[in-house]
């Protein structure tokens, strides 16, 4: 237990091969739900008999850990997912939500120069993080995984339009994991490198809220959206800093003492109406009085919206996906995948087959050829 964190002897890695285009997307951080039923669905999981499973929640008989567990929220925020990997031998890989290894030839967001600069820096971070690790795990052996500091890379030129985006480029940390375990990121609030503008989510403070599995969450999804609401207005981590303006949305996932994993599978979003899926074309109709050519039209046109689309045009950028006419394909195969990955509730609710898919496929191809005027225009855009 006495064993140190490792210097950092040489520069950040970086992959050897990254002048390929062909680039495998990273699976290293997990996607976090934005549905209330995935959290119930998830609890159920945990908590009940496999006879009680299709029983309604008011009928389930709960034993320990019982039927109300408490969640930790967290500023989310508007940037770009990024992660910093330390290994147990010292040298640190930097990664984004789609190349596992970046290097100089993939640095398109700066992340890596930004991280390579400040290879001491990072090394005390991760000093800081494992020596508040042992505290909390006295008994455990840290082992040979190594550490992952994952979280958002903001400020501007980032992103546009929220309170951070005002700020200096900076690594936010928002998830740990240590010993190939997700840790509760409120147990390491306060740790940070600020002055190299390395920082903790803790700096936007903690939401504490009761999710009541007997009535699925009902209370704990009133009180998200207000406390959502007040995130959207004002910035509370923005305005740490001395940002002042609208932030995204609570990232929620387990208090330590909650009596459930920290696990993807508990984590929850929750964001404000600009960030969320918003019509441009009539309500979902009802589906006992509308056609099934119109739910699908209206489902695809929904679920396309601004931010999705501005997703799916820098995942091309980040794979090294050429932005040209050919590249309309990736694009809506981007967008219909994380369609039907994020929306397989609605999915399943709505009762709709596989032709939203077209669907999506021709509001892709007006997005994508817009872009690529746009991007004639101005050739430099990239």
């Amino acid at each position: 237990m006495s064993e140190k964190v490792p210097e950092h002897t040489g520069p950040i890695e970086a992959n050897g091969e990254a002048e390929h285009t062909a680039k495998k997307p990273s699976t290293l951080f997990p996607s976090i739900s934005g549905k209330v039923r995935d959290f119930d669905s998830s609890i159920a999981r945990h908590v009940l008999e496999p006879e009680q499973k299709e029983l309604e929640p008011a009928a389930r008989v709960l034993e320990p850990p019982g039927r109300v567990f408490r969640f930790t929220g967290t500023v989310k925020l508007h940037g770009a997912h990024m992660d910093i990997v330390v290994h147990q031998d010292g040298h640190t890989v930097c990664r984004s939500r789609n190349v596992e290894d970046l290097a100089p030839e993939t640095d398109h967001y700066g992340f890596f120069a930004f991280i390579s600069a400040r290879q001491a820096a990072v090394s005390s971070f991760a000093a800081k993080l494992k020596a508040r690790w042992l505290d909390l795990h006295s008994d455990a052996e840290i082992g040979a995984k190594p550490m992952i500091m994952a979280g958002e890379w903001i400020g501007e030129k980032i992103q546009r339009g929220v309170a951070i985006s005002q700020l200096p480029k900076s690594f936010v940390l928002c998830s740990l994991n240590i010993a190939d375990t997700w840790e509760a990121i409120e147990s390491y609030a306060g740790i940070e490198e600020s002055e190299h503008r390395i920082y903790n989510i803790s700096r936007g403070g903690f939401f504490h809220v009761d999710f009541d599995f007997t009535v699925e969450g009902a209370a704990f999804l009133e009180q998200a959206k207000a406390l959502t609401a007040q995130v959207c207005s004002r910035c509370p981590f923005g305005e740490a800093l001395g940002a002042i303006g609208t932030g995204e949305g609570i990232v929620w996932t387990p208090t330590p003492d909650s009596g459930l994993p920290h696990t993807s599978d508990f984590w929850l979003k929750t964001k404000g109406d600009r960030f969320m899926k918003v019509s441009r074309g009539p309500k979902l109709p009802d589906p006992a009085k509308a056609e099934q050519l119109e739910k699908e039209k209206s489902f695809a046109t929904e679920q396309c919206t601004d931010e999705r689309l501005e997703q799916a045009w820098a995942y091309l950028l980040e794979m090294g996906i050429p932005r040209d006419k050919p590249g309309g394909n990736k694009y809506r195969e981007w967008l219909v995948e994380d369609i039907e990955k994020e929306e397989k509730w609605e999915i399943g609710e709505l009762g709709i087959g596989k032709t939203w898919k077209t669907h999506v496929g021709r509001i892709a191809k007006r997005s994508y050829d817009e872009r690529m005027k746009q991007k004639e225009a101005l050739p430099n855009c990239d």
